[in-house]
């Protein structure tokens, strides 16, 4: 990484490095960050984790995040309180290795959203 680089600077809407390599899927960079110090639960202003943001992506990002210890069922205040299995099962993208990698990082399965629905609920609104 580059020398004394900040891993948790965050820009104008609290997103750190973490967030947007994350969101991206970019796994070998979420690894770097975190090696380097990033911080994994670090929420942005929307109150979304690197995990919630990775959750609709590729696995291997979320592998590394629940890897370092990510909190698996942080809600996103501010969007819904959904949590990264909301949105792994409200995304077509999502792969079913990503819901599965969730659950066996301890996903709540009953836990409910804003609109008192648990992930099983989304699912099922998706194929309406």
């Amino acid at each position: 990484m580059m020398a004394a680089a900040d891993p948790n600077l965050r820009d104008g809407k609290a997103y750190g490095p973490l967030h947007l390599a994350a969101e991206a899927g970019h796994h070998r960079l979420t690894g770097v960050l975190l090696r380097n110090g990033a911080r994994v639960d670090a929420t942005n202003d929307f109150q979304e984790t690197p995990l919630y943001l990775a959750a609709s992506r590729v696995i291997d990002a979320v592998r590394a995040l629940l890897d370092a210890g990510a909190d698996v069922n942080a809600k996103a205040g501010d969007n819904g309180d959904r949590t990264p299995l909301h949105v792994a099962v409200d995304r077509r993208m999502s792969s079913i290795c990503t819901i599965r990698a969730l659950l066996k990082g301890g996903a709540d399965v009953n836990v409910r959203n804003d609109y008192d629905h648990t992930p099983l609920h989304v699912a099922c609104m998706c194929f309406i």
